[in-house]
C-alpha cells in the first residue's frame, strides 16, 4: 500500500513537471526593434550604444574606480 502511494506521488510530481515544460517561454515584447540606427533615441546609462543587425548592444565606459 505505501509502495503504491510512493508511486502514484512521483508519477504526479513528474507529471506536474512535463506540464511546467511544456508551456515554453511567456516572454513578448512591447517594441521590435527593426532599424539600424539610433537617432531620435535617448540614451540612458554610462554606455556606448550601437544599433546593428536589429539588435542594440551597450558596452560600459570606462569608469572611474573609488580609490582603495
Amino acid at each position: 500500500m505505501a509502495r503504491k502511494a510512493v508511486l502514484m506521488s512521483a508519477i504526479g510530481a513528474l507529471s506536474l513537471a512535463l506540464a511546467g515544460w511544456a508551456l515554453g517561454p511567456t516572454f513578448r515584447p512591447d517594441y521590435v526593434f527593426r532599424g539600424s540606427s539610433l537617432n531620435q533615441w535617448h540614451t540612458l546609462g554610462q554606455a556606448d550604444w550601437k544599433a546593428a543587425g536589429g539588435e542594440i548592444t551597450g558596452n560600459p565606459r570606462n569608469l572611474r574606480t573609488p580609490p582603495v
